[in-house]
């Protein structure tokens, strides 16, 4: 290995997202065509391409991913994460086909813990990252090796966050050094801004030796200063930035270097009120998850490389009477946008898409624009035994 430049019925997915509802409402201040409805976009717009991508799943398989990562090396791969199995799933895009499943032991000699996110580097060098653990795994799509490498958690910090869906954020790998999200440690609810400030947002990791360096990039000061509120957040990088997206904050954070400071600019969604409620810090859980999931926010940030731009979702406030429309949302939200940024950050449009098509949260990019889920419920065209896939493109607003 080397590191170079279902028929899952509808019950037993909700199932395993309960589970996660469960987990999540214990840290509740962290826990994001014909569906086209309306553009607000200055100079581009994302629009239908009119193709359309169907992978057929096995009856293991939720046809919602917990985790999708393309890949292009003499053909196109498509990379999907079945948590329950803890394996990774290869997909042959040309063929349409599933091509290898890469299933992992998560106790003994070859385990590797419960998977929480993956990263391809290239097809000898694929990381897995297990949940709350300071390890990551190194193998390839033979699976004849699997190296781990543990690492130093800088203090009042948690290992690697790779989350790879609601709030994406894909390490960076430069040479031998690898840049990772993560969380401050605390009591989150009585967490201040003048704590949260001086708690990082990433650090890089020494893959020969595992020594990590915080990178000098904290949480926006201020960011707490009108209440409590939900700091989770989106991590993107393009060659010369790197950009963070907080969950209620209008502006994004960037910087050139992993040794300068981050800079604000303004980028406010037109679908979202100026003002973000408060987190009800409530010891009800269902008020807790109608903050996360129903109160306005953004969600992640993509980089799109083949085109140079950056793609930011944004969740306007919806409708949750009960705990089972919290659910709904959770893996499938309604109406939603996606902004569209220059490689500088300047705003080139936003497109709405309206409820009950896509799956915000399932997407990814490829040569030919940004595929997105079609398996929302709600979607006549959904289909229980498939990963489908619409594709947008970025067009001209004329």
């Amino acid at each position: 290995m080397t590191i170079s430049n279902s028929d899952y019925t509808t019950c037993k997915f909700f199932n395993l997202l309960h589970l996660l509802f469960i987990r999540m409402a214990l840290v509740p201040v962290f826990m994001g065509c014909s569906g086209h409805t309306e553009d607000l976009s200055v100079s581009k717009k994302l629009v239908d391409g009119n193709k359309n991508l169907t992978l057929k799943i096995d009856d293991q398989t939720p046809n919602f991913s917990f985790g999708l990562n393309y890949f292009h090396d003499t053909k196109p791969w498509l990379f999907s994460l079945n948590q329950q199995q803890n394996e990774l799933q290869m997909y042959d895009i040309n063929e349409s086909k599933l091509f290898k499943k890469l299933t992992f032991e998560i106790e003994g000699d070859k385990g590797v813990g419960q998977i929480q996110g993956f990263h391809v580097h290239n097809l000898d060098s694929i990381f897995l990252f297990p949940n709350f653990t300071n390890t990551i795994y190194l193998t390839d799509t033979s699976q004849a090796k699997i190296q781990k490498i543990t690492y130093e958690v800088p203090s009042m910090h948690t290992p690697a966050f790779v989350l790879m869906h609601s709030f994406a954020s894909p390490p960076v790998i430069r040479g031998d050094q690898m840049i990772v999200k993560t969380r401050p440690e605390g009591n989150y609810r009585k967490m201040k801004n003048e704590e949260l400030s001086t708690r990082h947002l990433t650090y890089s990791i020494h893959l020969n030796n595992g020594e990590t360096v915080p990178i000098k990039h904290y949480h926006p000061d201020g960011y707490l200063s009108g209440g409590a509120k939900n700091f989770e957040f989106s991590f993107a990088a393009s060659e010369d930035k790197m950009v963070y997206s907080f969950f209620a904050d209008h502006h994004l954070y960037y910087s050139n270097s992993t040794e300068s400071e981050i800079k604000a600019v303004s980028a406010p969604s037109n679908y979202l009120k100026e003002d973000f409620p408060n987190h009800p810090l409530s010891d009800v859980t269902f008020e807790n998850l109608k903050y996360t999931f129903a109160s306005a926010h953004y969600g992640g940030i993509i980089y799109d490389q083949y085109r140079d731009v950056f793609y930011r979702f944004c969740f306007p406030e919806a409708e949750a009477k009960n705990q089972e429309e919290i659910m709904q949302l959770r893996g499938f939200p309604n109406t939603f946008s996606i902004m569209i940024l220059d490689g500088e950050l300047n705003v080139l449009g936003e497109t709405l898409f309206d409820g009950g098509q896509y799956v915000p949260n399932n997407c990814f990019v490829a040569e030919e624009g940004l595929y997105i889920s079609i398996n929302h419920p709600d979607n006549p065209d959904n289909k229980e035994d498939f990963l489908s896939f619409a594709l947008l493109t970025l067009e001209e607003n004329n």
